[in-house]
């Protein structure tokens, strides 16, 4: 099965990201949902190839000052919560 999952923009409301490292941060993002994916559990109705165009993730808590890796890890764990398998 082949994933394409396209985030338009991500809106982290309440964190300063600094801008240098906004790269790392979406390099962990990427990292971890494509390991997310790879364990297969896609919610049916977005592995039958359907369009969204928008996912509300649940909330996450993290600290003042993120560390780039931490933060992408666990947005990337908010997301795939919204669009992985719903058990």
């Amino acid at each position: 099965m082949r994933l394409h999952l396209h985030i338009e923009r991500l809106v982290l409301d309440g964190v300063n990201v600094p801008f240098a490292s906004r790269g790392a941060m979406r390099a962990e993002v990427e990292q971890e949902l494509a390991r997310l994916a790879g364990t297969g559990a896609i919610a049916p109705e977005i592995a039958a190839g359907v369009a969204v165009p928008s996912v509300r993730a649940p909330q996450i808590s993290i600290e003042r000052t993120p560390a780039p890796a931490p933060l992408g890890r666990a947005i990337a764990g908010a997301v795939w919560a919204a669009v992985g398998r719903r058990r």
